[in-house]
């Protein structure tokens, strides 16, 4: 059962051309989760006691139309898959015609917060979802598979500004880094492809890999690696591509 609520979009959520980021749209799909789960009880502030939370592995956001400043939009989402200790969401934004702007295909996996370790879902987190349809849409999987040469950049240490409330790097954050870092400025983005592996911490030392490829149809496509860099070598914790057509 899809659960929406109505909002404006923001001056500070916009960049220079008056549109939506990225970062804010992530952060939309994750507001929107997060508040229909405490809409029906086993939100953050029942499961944070427990030691528990949803954590995203993958996101997959086709963007239609992005939507710019002062745009009446519609935020939704619907829960279609609750299996295990993973379950399958999408979100979307509608404009005020009802037509989609974006639609969004994620998995959230159920886990304890204290050891980072998945979990099975609790009985009535399970009961209190009603499940629904999924959105028609082109379904790309959670794996991605980077197919550019990748370049070494500059490393860097994770700080407090970017972690969220269970201590890690927020979803939106990898992506603003990316934008801000590594793509190209005004880079149309028409599919964002997002894969989490291992979690960041405050200090952990990173290295990102980066690279670009342009396919026979036009296409152009930029990837971002984030390795955290260990005693034993470097380990990867998340990937992403970047499409400028779907």
């Amino acid at each position: 059962m899809a659960f929406e609520y109505d909002e404006v979009v923001q001056y500070s959520k916009c960049n220079r051309d008056a549109q939506l980021t990225t970062t804010a749209l992530i952060n939309y799909c994750q507001d929107v989760a997060t508040y229909q789960s405490d809409s029906i009880g086993v939100g953050v502030y029942y499961l944070m006691p427990l030691h528990k939370g949803w954590f995203t592995i993958s996101w997959q956001i086709d963007v239609l139309r992005m939507p710019k400043y002062l745009d009446r939009i519609t935020l939704g989402t619907i829960v279609y898959q609750n299996r295990g200790s993973l379950a399958g969401r999408n979100c979307y934004i509608k404009d005020e015609n009802g037509d989609y702007m974006v639609k969004v295909d994620s998995v959230w996996a159920f886990a304890d917060s204290e050891t980072g370790k998945m979990c099975r879902l609790l009985p009535e987190v399970t009961e209190a979802y009603t499940l629904g349809e999924p959105l028609e849409m082109e379904h790309c999987g959670r794996k991605i598979e980077v197919e550019a040469e990748m370049e070494d950049r500059p490393i860097f240490t994770i700080g407090p500004d970017v972690l969220d409330s269970n201590g890690h790097v927020n979803n939106g954050q990898y992506v603003a880094i990316a934008e801000r870092r590594y793509l190209p400025q005004h880079f149309p983005l028409a599919r964002l492809r997002v894969e989490y592996k291992v979690q960041l911490h405050e200090g952990d030392r990173v290295l990102p890999k980066v690279g670009s490829l342009t396919k026979e149809d036009g296409t152009t496509v930029w990837y971002v690696q984030y390795y955290k860099l260990t005693d034993d070598g470097e380990e990867l914790c998340c990937q992403m591509s970047l499409q400028d057509k779907i």
